[in-house]
C-alpha cells in the first residue's frame, strides 16, 4: 500500500473496517511512512474528539468530513476547531429542547485482535444479541464475549502485547487488555509486562499473574490454574489465596482453594498451543528486560542454573516498573540468587507505599518452598494485586 492508497482507505481504517489483507498493508505502510503516520494520528484524534461530543448521524457526517479533509487536504483542516466548537454546543441544544437529537451510544475501545484460528470463532453482537463469525485481524471491543465451538481454537493479541489462546469449547470476555474473564473452557496466556497487574476472573475466584505463562481451565465443577512459567496469585472469594509457581497447579472446588499439586510438563500442557502458534523458545541472551524475564521464568532455564542466575542479574539491572509483576513472582523462586536479583530490582523500581524489603542475605537464605519464603513474598504479592484498583469484579 502506498500513500495514495492509504489516504483513500483512511475512513474505513479509522472505523476498524479494513479487511485483513488491507489492514496488514496499512500497518506495513505506516511503519515506514512518517507523513501518513502523522496524518493517521491527527485524524484519529479528531475522530475521537467527535466521538466524545456526538452520536448517530451527526458523528457519521462530521467524521466523514474529517477523514475527507485529511485525504484531500493532507493535514488537519483549519476549520476543524470551529466544527468541534459548534459540535460541543449540539448536546446543550438537545438538552434544552427535549426530544431533539439522537440518543448517545458509547463507543467501546478496541482491546484485542484475533491473530489465528483453525476453525470458526464467534463473538456476541451486544446490539443484536446474535453470535457472529470473526476472521483473522478482526478487532475485539471492550467487554467483547468470544467463543470457540468444539473443534476450533484461536489466538488473540491484546493491545498491551499479552497473547491469549482459546482451546476448543471455550468462552471468554475481554473486559479490557488487562482484565479477562474465563466463563468456560481453557485458555493459555503469555502475560505482557506492564505497570499495573492483569486479572483473570474465573468461577468463584481470580488470578493475578506475576509476569508469566498460565493455563486456566474452567468447568462446572472447578476452576484450575496451572503455572507453566513464572508465578501467579490464585484467590477464592472467601479470602483463601495461594502462590502457584512454575510446574504447580491448584483448583477451586465448591468455592474453596485446594492444595498445590504437581502439574503436567509444559510440553504436554502446551501441545494444543504449539499447533496453533509455533512456540518461540525464550532467549538467555535477549537484549532487553522483557526477553530476559521470560527466559528466567521459563522451566527450561532451570537446566543451566548458572546461566539463569547471570540472566537474572542482567534482567534486574534493566527492569522498570512495568516488570514489577514478574519480579514479584521471582521472589518465590527456588534459587536464592534469583530471589536476590528480583528483590534488588524491586527496591529500585517499586513506588511507595510498598512492603519493606529484606536485606540481600535474608532473601538468599530463605528455604525453598517453605513457610518463611511464602511469608516473605506474600506482602509483595498483595502490593502488586492491590494495584488492580479500578477493575470491577464481574461475579
Amino acid at each position: 500500500m502506498d500513500c495514495e492508497a492509504f489516504r483513500d482507505r483512511l475512513d474505513p481504517w479509522l472505523g476498524n473496517h479494513l479487511e485483513a489483507a488491507e489492514l496488514d498493508g496499512a500497518r506495513a505502510h505506516l511503519s515506514v511512512c512518517a507523513a501518513c503516520r502523522d496524518l493517521a494520528e491527527g485524524a484519529r484524534r479528531d475522530a475521537e474528539g467527535l466521538d466524545a461530543l456526538l452520536s448517530g448521524g451527526d458523528r457519521t457526517r462530521l467524521s466523514g468530513m474529517v477523514s475527507g479533509a485529511a485525504r484531500h487536504g493532507g493535514l488537519r483542516p483549519r476549520w476543524l476547531p470551529w466544527a468541534l466548537a459548534a459540535a460541543a454546543l449540539l448536546p446543550v441544544f438537545w438538552v434544552l429542547v427535549p426530544g431533539l437529537g439522537p440518543t448517545p451510544s458509547p463507543v467501546s475501545p478496541i482491546v484485542a485482535e484475533m491473530e489465528h484460528a483453525n476453525g470458526p470463532v464467534q463473538w456476541l453482537d451486544a446490539g443484536t444479541g446474535m453470535w457472529k463469525t470473526l476472521t483473522a485481524g478482526s478487532p475485539v471491543s471492550s467487554s467483547g464475549r468470544i467463543r470457540t465451538p468444539q473443534g476450533s481454537q484461536a489466538s488473540f493479541r491484546c493491545e498491551d502485547g499479552t497473547r491469549v489462546c482459546l482451546n476448543a469449547g471455550s468462552q471468554v470476555v475481554f473486559h479490557s487488555d488487562r482484565h479477562l474473564e474465563v466463563e468456560r473452557g481453557q485458555i493459555w496466556t503469555l502475560v505482557a509486562s506492564f505497570d499495573a497487574p492483569m486479572r483473570i476472573d474465573v468461577k468463584a475466584g481470580a488470578v493475578t499473574p506475576l509476569g508469566c505463562v498460565l493455563d486456566v481451565a474452567v468447568t462446572e465443577r472447578q476452576s484450575r490454574l496451572t503455572t507453566l512459567s513464572g508465578a501467579a496469585l490464585f484467590r477464592d472469594l472467601k479470602g483463601g489465596r495461594r502462590t502457584v509457581t512454575t510446574g504447580k497447579s491448584c483448583a477451586i472446588r465448591e468455592g474453596r482453594l485446594g492444595m498445590l499439586e504437581e502439574a503436567p510438563s509444559a510440553d504436554e500442557s502446551e501441545a494444543w498451543v504449539k499447533i496453533l502458534n509455533p512456540w518461540v523458545e525464550p532467549d538467555p541472551e535477549a537484549p532487553d528486560a522483557e526477553g530476559l524475564l521470560r527466559y528466567v521464568e521459563s522451566a527450561g532455564s532451570r537446566k543451566d542454573p548458572q546461566r539463569r542466575r547471570s540472566a537474572a542479574v542482567r534482567m534486574a539491572s534493566l527492569a522498570s516498573l512495568r516488570h514489577a509483576g514478574g519480579l514479584v513472582g521471582l521472589l518465590s523462586d527456588s534459587d536464592g540468587e534469583v530471589r536476590v536479583a528480583a528483590a534488588a530490582a524491586l527496591a529500585r523500581v517499586a513506588p511507595e507505599p510498598r512492603p519493606a524489603p529484606l536485606d540481600v542475605a535474608q532473601w538468599k537464605a530463605l528455604p525453598e518452598d517453605g513457610e518463611d519464603l511464602e511469608k516473605a513474598s506474600e506482602p509483595w504479592q498483595l502490593w502488586w494485586a492491590g494495584r488492580e484498583s479500578g477493575i470491577p469484579r464481574t461475579r
